[in-house]
Parts: structure tokens; C-alpha cells; sequence
């Protein structure tokens, strides 16, 4: 097992790494605009920010996905019910990990969100 974090570095990092993605979009424009640099250096360098920041950030600079069906072959949303009573002990033990770990990582984001 890995070791965890004390919590209040968490939303700390979150909050550097955020500034740093920032930074970095920030620089893009100075690059471009660099005449000093060669082209091929210039691409790379904007190329490779582009791509960080996409990867760190991708609610913001990330590409935009549109998820579409056709006429012949709609979208359908399917749902279905899980009977917990027919699970056995293994899967239900499965499931409260993964509401755990669920419950968790909402608490985390939520503490990110705040501080």
C-alpha cells in the first residue's frame, strides 16, 4: 500500500499545479511571437506546453468531444437495475470499496474546489 498524503497538502498542490498549467498558457503567446527562435524550435516548445496543459488541465484545454449518433443508429441511454439481494458477499464487498472510494474522491474534489 502506498502512502497517503496528509490531507491538507492535497488541495495545496492542486492549487500549484493549477498556477503552473497557467504559467504555462501564458507563455504560448511570448513564444509564438519569439522571432529569435527557429520555427522547428518554436513549434516543439508550444507543442509540448499545448500537450501539458491539455493532460494537467483537460476540463479547460483539453479537446472537446461530441459524442453524436446518426439517423440510422441513434443514441440510446441504457439503464438497468442491480438487484443487491442476488450479489454475493465477494461483489458486495467489491461495491462498498467502490462507494468508498467514490464517497472519497468527491470529498477530495470538493476540498480542492475550497481551498
Amino acid at each position: 500500500m502506498g502512502r497517503q498524503r496528509p490531507r491538507r497538502f492535497c488541495p495545496t498542490f492542486a492549487r500549484a499545479r493549477r498556477f503552473q498549467v497557467e504559467a504555462w498558457s501564458d507563455q504560448l503567446l511570448s513564444i509564438a511571437d519569439d522571432e529569435r527562435l527557429e520555427p522547428n524550435d518554436r513549434r516543439v516548445r508550444l507543442d509540448v506546453r499545448k500537450w501539458l496543459i491539455s493532460k494537467l488541465n483537460p476540463a479547460k484545454y483539453g479537446d472537446k468531444v461530441t459524442i453524436a449518433g446518426d439517423v440510422d443508429n441513434p443514441l440510446q441511454r441504457v439503464a438497468n437495475v442491480l438487484d443487491v439481494k442476488r450479489l454475493s458477499s465477494a461483489e458486495l464487498d467489491a461495491l462498498e470499496r467502490f462507494t468508498d472510494a467514490r464517497l472519497a474522491a468527491q470529498d477530495a474534489h470538493q476540498d480542492d474546489l475550497s481551498g
